[in-house]
């Protein structure tokens, strides 16, 4: 429809030229943006803000991430800025220029009919180039093209604006770079022979999902993280928990998916002046475009979205390089406790639903003992175990709540120059206890009253320490006793522990043989309780999973570790000969879910001898939580 309206259009033009018998300087288009128009210049573009509080562009595509956001956020513009979606420095020096312009940045050679066609929906009348832009298979008629100059000032010049030169961003870190810039700057034009060329975004090694990772692609809601200590850990983690270059507890971010190989670059990728387009009419006249508030945008960094994120920037957005589970992110949650609209760039979010949840959970700013939302992000924790209620169960019950607290401190401070992780204090809680006798209700197990624990809970929680609950359900089950302290589980640093040792069949008691538990009944619990979190937006939760024996858990490799809701821990709890224990830690590894994390307990009184704590963190793969009873 384009194609024949512009030729119908030139067509009329002539004509009206020949009988006014005029030089073909008289203004023909009504466009106001056009300079020779008596109403002035109009803003550059006209913004929109997103449709719904929480948007995702989960694509791996650069064209297709350049036309969502153009889409998203822009109603209008007088001008465009356009690249080739092959040339990662066109593409981000385009980002940088409409950030600056405050324009929408598209992209050309996958999908030039649908940029054609948001041009004219934008309304489009100047295309700034920037590269080796070919428009061959787009109409251009009646368009001003305005090749954007290689220095700056010639730039600005074009543009009516005062501007200046940014550093060129090493391979994989231009869109950390275009996050950081300023709104007066540009990033500069990058030489064929330029050593510093970033590859191409339509390489193969950069747009292949295999690259990306397969945790956070799942359709699964999210798989649990890997335990820190595995040497199989996903790439994904590490990058999570680093995504906050500030953040204490952050490691080096792994490098983006789809950064391509920065030691190879491709020169054939470059500018190559003789493919840049001839300039066409003159640039008009803009006037600043109305920049929206509110806007953060996380990208979780691949080079296929510089241009959307460029967009994002035109727009008005706040956008942060944030790999993966923003939940991590310290940046992420101060930025999103402010937003009133948030999008996600990239396929490490998993899908809408999940980065929403985990987005809004973020932005509630609540923190774990330790710092961010998520349980194992360089983090981890040993513990006192046992019952306020009495001290024949454990450690913790042999001094009141401060002298706990500060006991489980003292314990945690003997680890601490053993890691470069931060070692949380923590206190396993017995909250329901095997018995004897049936009792009222004949379950074999007395429960304590929740607001009973309250006090050293809410201690824990003054001191920067997680708690976890333990459950010995006797004849009933883990879900139905877990469900009873809910308003404990409340409480942020609140995660749950389920003991299967101390899980009877209708006719059986206690000591008379070990408990067990089957897969069906621990994936209740798991899914109970991150849909408690997710309803609730708390920060992720513990679960500990007590075994010393494989019978213990029937089903084991079955258990659900899709849930982000909640991290998993086996924790082995064997006591005895270090001969014995170390046996046991091996078996419980053979065949166990991926995903989870391990722990370690000390007997102080039945290990023959007790492990000291540099002997607990060399146990391979050294414990994510250690506990003492």
């Amino acid at each position: 429809m384009r194609h024949r309206s512009r030729a119908l259009f030139a067509v009329l033009a002539a004509a009206l030229l020949v009988l006014a018998g005029c030089d073909g300087n008289v203004n023909l288009d009504p466009d106001p943006s056009d300079p020779t128009t008596s109403e002035g210049p109009r803003p550059a573009a006209v913004t929109q803000a997103p449709a719904e509080p929480t948007t995702l562009f989960a694509s791996g595509d650069a064209s297709e991430l350049a036309m969502m956001a153009s889409q998203t956020f822009f109603e209008s513009a007088q001008v465009a800025v356009v690249a080739p979606a092959a040339d990662v420095h066109a593409s981000a020096r385009a980002a940088s220029i409409g950030a600056a312009l405050g324009a929408p940045v598209l992209l050309t050679g996958v999908d030039d009919l649908g940029v054609e066609q948001e041009w004219i929906r934008l309304g489009v009348g100047t295309v700034v180039t920037v590269g080796g832009v070919v428009l061959e298979s787009i109409d251009i008629t009646g368009l001003n093209i305005q090749p954007a100059p290689g220095d700056v000032g010639d730039l600005g010049e074009l543009l009516g604006l005062d501007l200046t030169e940014a550093e060129v961003p090493a391979a994989g870190g231009e869109v950390a770079a275009l996050a950081a810039l300023a709104t007066d700057q540009v990033l500069p034009e990058v030489a064929a022979d330029d050593p510093a060329e970033t590859p191409s975004a339509t390489d193969p090694a950069t747009t292949d999902p295999a690259a990306t990772d397969a945790a956070a692609t799942d359709p699964a809601d999210g798989a649990a993280e890997p335990s820190a200590s595995d040497p199989g850990e996903a790439a994904a983690t590490e990058a999570t928990s680093a995504a906050d270059a500030g953040d204490a507890d952050a490691t080096e971010p792994a490098e983006p998916t789809g950064s391509g190989d920065p030691a190879e670059p491709d020169p054939s990728d470059a500018v190559d002046p003789d493919q840049t387009p001839d300039a066409v009419g003159e640039m008009p006249e803009f006037e600043p475009t109305e920049r929206l508030e509110g806007v953060v945008a996380l990208a979780d960094g691949d080079p296929v979205q510089v241009a959307a994120v460029g967009t994002v920037r035109a727009a008005g957005g706040t956008v942060l390089a944030i790999p993966g589970d923003p939940r991590a992110s310290a940046e992420a949650m101060a930025a999103l406790a402010t937003a009133t609209s948030v999008v996600g760039i990239g396929t490490t979010y998993g899908d809408l639903t999940r980065f929403t949840w985990q987005s809004e959970t973020a932005a509630t700013g609540t923190q774990l003992p330790g710092g961010g939302q998520l349980v194992f992000s360089g983090k981890r924790y040993v513990a006192l175990y046992g019952s306020p209620h009495t001290p024949s169960l454990g450690l913790l019950g042999e001094q009141d709540a401060p002298a706990t607290v500060q006991r489980a401190a003292d314990t945690a401070a003997t680890y601490q120059p053993l890691t470069t992780d931060t070692v949380v204090p923590a206190l396993e809680i017995i909250v329901t206890v095997a018995s004897g006798s049936a009792g009222d209700d004949g379950n074999y197990s007395n429960e304590w009253a929740a607001e009973g624990f309250v006090p050293l809970i809410e201690a824990a929680q003054a001191a920067g320490q997680y708690v976890v609950l333990d459950f010995q359900p006797g004849r009933t089950s883990f879900l139905d006793q877990v469900q009873q302290y809910e308003s404990l589980l409340q409480y942020p640093n609140v995660g749950i522990a389920v003991d299967p040792e101390w899980r009877l069949e209708p006719d059986q008691v206690h000591l008379r043989q070990i408990g067990h538990v089957g897969i069906d009944e621990v994936n209740s619990v798991v899914n109970y309780l991150a849909d408690f979190v997710r309803t609730n937006r708390l920060p992720q939760k513990l679960i500990v999973l007590h075994q010393f024996s494989l019978s213990m858990i029937e089903g084991r490799e079955n258990l659900d570790t899709t849930r982000a809701e909640v991290a998993l821990l086996i924790h082995a709890d064997g006591q005895g000969t270090q001969a014995a224990k170390a046996g046991t830690w091996a078996t419980l590894h053979v065949n166990a879910p991926a995903g989870v994390y391990w722990g370690w307990k000390n007997f102080i009184d039945e290990d023959l001898p007790m492990l000291t704590p540099a002997e607990t963190y060399a146990v391979a793969p050294m414990p994510d939580f250690v506990s003492y009873q």
